[in-house]
This record gives structure tokens, sequence and C-alpha cells, in this order.
């Protein structure tokens, strides 16, 4: 049987057989399985690192546990250097759709930059209410682990790490290698479902919202140009712009905090408050920006989401294929896990 790459998906609704959803549904089962594969190699290969470190190194190791550097080691060595090429090989045998790539000016950038900062800041204020939300609920307090260890970590492996390699990684998963596989089906699903589980992979309340709506920003920017290093550009400056600034400040933040009413504004203190509040300005004028730019965009019809597709799936057909498959339920299965595990701290 053959299909015009890149035909509309309305072309091919009359010749989709019992073969082509049976490769349809193994398609995208796979495609989300290797998340939780992805996942669980990387925590196997950081525990067989920690048990082979305590045997041969015995207490040095132990001390290297308990340092700031451990976390984002493990994570480089176990998730980008172990589990990401393994990744690749799992998926590597499954069809990917063919797109020409295509250019992105720098103002159309600009504009995408904007809105994903507002998309951020508002998400990152709904995950904020409903996490707390669901800790008065439960009775305590629900950590932002993640937060957390980058206090902790020093700023040289923050950048390395949370702002160089986790986007270049993740942008190679989640756009470049499940857009190619799930593009087959079309774009528009590949760029929905990739986003959704972009959001569920963080694992926690506090990321979920921000990290789900900016996954459909990166996936329309992919499936418009089918080029990487956009992607990769705009996440490493949403991530310096969530992470740097605000390590940079948390002395002048300590320090604010500690300011009591009869507190006079003078010194170091004046400085402290300059810059907490030049940068909230910063992030508030960004995102208000990005609302603007988002709405006179919808106003104008000038967003225009591809919808390429090779083999379509029929209506009937598309909660089987999509949804209702081993690897899809398997990936909800172990992100429910996961966020469980987030709430009980």
């Amino acid at each position: 049987m053959e299909y015009n790459i890149g035909g509309n998906f309305l072309d091919h609704l009359e010749v989709f057989d019992r073969k082509d959803k049976k490769q349809a549904v193994k398609v995208v089962s796979r495609t989300n399985a290797s998340l939780v594969w992805y996942s669980l190699i990387g925590i196997a290969a950081i525990f067989l690192i920690q048990f082979l470190g305590s045997l041969i190194f015995g207490e040095k190791f132990t001390a290297f546990y308990e340092s700031p550097y451990y976390a984002f080691i493990m994570q480089v060595v176990g998730m980008y250097l172990i589990a990401f090429p393994l990744l690749c090989l799992m998926l590597r045998s499954l069809p990917t759709a063919q797109r020409k790539e295509s250019d992105m000016d720098l103002e159309e950038f600009g504009y995408i930059f904007l809105v994903s900062e507002a998309i951020v800041m508002a998400g990152a204020m709904l995950s904020s209410w409903l996490t707390d939300l669901v800790g008065n609920m439960l009775g305590h307090e629900i950590v932002d682990t993640t937060s957390d260890l980058i206090r902790q970590t020093p700023l040289w492996l923050v950048i390395l790490v949370a702002v160089i390699l986790g986007p270049i990684v993740e942008e190679l998963i989640f756009r470049k290698i499940m857009i190619d596989k799930l593009s087959v089906y079309g774009d528009r699903v590949a760029i929905v479902i990739t986003a959704v589980t972009f959001g569920l992979f963080h694992g926690n309340l506090y990321q979920l919202f921000y990290a789900t709506a900016l996954g459909l920003v990166l996936g329309y920017m992919y499936a418009k140009t089918r080029r990487s290093i956009y992607n990769v550009v705009l996440h490493i400056i949403i991530n310096f712009m969530g992470t740097v600034p605000t390590l940079l400040l948390t002395d002048s933040l300590n320090r604010l905090s500690e300011v009591t009413e009869e507190t006079v504004m003078e010194g170091q203190l004046a400085i402290d408050m300059l810059l907490v509040s030049g940068y909230s300005l910063l992030q508030y004028g960004l995102a208000f920006a990005g609302v603007a730019v988002l709405v006179i965009a919808i106003k104008n019809q000038a967003i225009d989401v591809p919808n390429e597709c090779d083999i379509s799936v029929p209506a009937k057909h598309r909660f089987r294929v999509f949804f209702f498959n081993f690897g899809t339920i398997l990936f909800l299965a172990y992100a429910i896990a996961q966020y469980i595990l987030s709430f009980l701290g």
C-alpha cells in the first residue's frame, strides 16, 4: 500500500486498514513506553553506580553522595550518557515523518519567546496555587524538591546541567525524536501528545502546567521548522531565566526576608530592593508583552499550526491508537506514581 508523504490528512481515510491500525498502535505505544524505560534505565544506572562506588571507594564515595554535586552528576551519567542512547536505539526502527526544514527569523523567535515567558509565569502561578491546595487537603506542605536541589547546587553546575544539557536532551527526546515518529499520523497530534508527556514527565505539580503549555509552544516551533536548534536555544533561555537570576539574587532575597516595618531602606538593602524589584518588573513586563503578542496573533489568525500527515487515523480508531495502548497506559501509570510520591514527600 502506498501513501503520498506529506499529504492532507483527509486523503487516506478510505485506505486505513487493520495493518495500518496495528502499526499506528505500535508506534504510539513504543514511543510513550520509551519514556518509562528511559527513566527506569537511568534510575537503575544510578543505583548501580552507587553500589559499585560504595563497593570500590567505600567512605570516600559516601562523602561524595552527600555533596551538592552528586544529584546533577548522576543525572548526567545515568540519564544522559546511559539511558538516552538506549532510548534512541529503542525508537530507531520506527518510521519517521519526512518534512522539509525551514528557517525562523529573529522577529518570530522573539514573539515566541515572549509568549513562552507569559505561559511559564501563568503556569507557575497556577501550579503553585494547585500545589498549595493539594497540600492543604493532605495536611502537609508539598516540597518543591527540584527548586530545593537547584538552590543547593553550585551555580556553574546548574548552568551546565539544568540550563544547557537538560534542554538539549529534552528537545532531542520530546521534539526531535518523538514528534518525528508521531508526525507520521499528523503533526498536530504529535504536538499535543508530546506536550502532555513533557508536562507529566516532570513528575511534580510545580512544573506540570507550565511545562505542558511550554511543550505546546516548543512542539509548534519544531513542527514549523523541523530544526532542533531553535527549540534548544529557546529552552535554554527559558531555563536560564527561571534559575540563574534567582540564584544570583539569593542573598538579596534572604536579606529582604528579614526586613521589618522599622527597617530603613538604605545602603545594601536599597540595592537589594532595586535588584529584586527590577528583575520582577522584567519578568512581568515580558509576560504581559507575551500575552499581548498572543492575543494579537489569535485575533489576526496568524498562528498557523502545521498539520501535515503521512497516514491519517480515522476518527473511530483514534482513541485506540493514541490512548488505549500499552505504552500510553504504562506511561500514565508511571507518571501518576511519580506524582503520588511527590505528594507524600
